[in-house]
């Protein structure tokens, strides 16, 4: 699971912020 939300997250992450990992 905490794989498939980073993978997510990081498009999204990448526009608005660096991402958490």
């Amino acid at each position: 699971e905490k794989a498939r939300n980073f993978e997510f997250k990081l498009p999204v992450d990448s526009r608005s912020r660096p991402p958490s990992a």
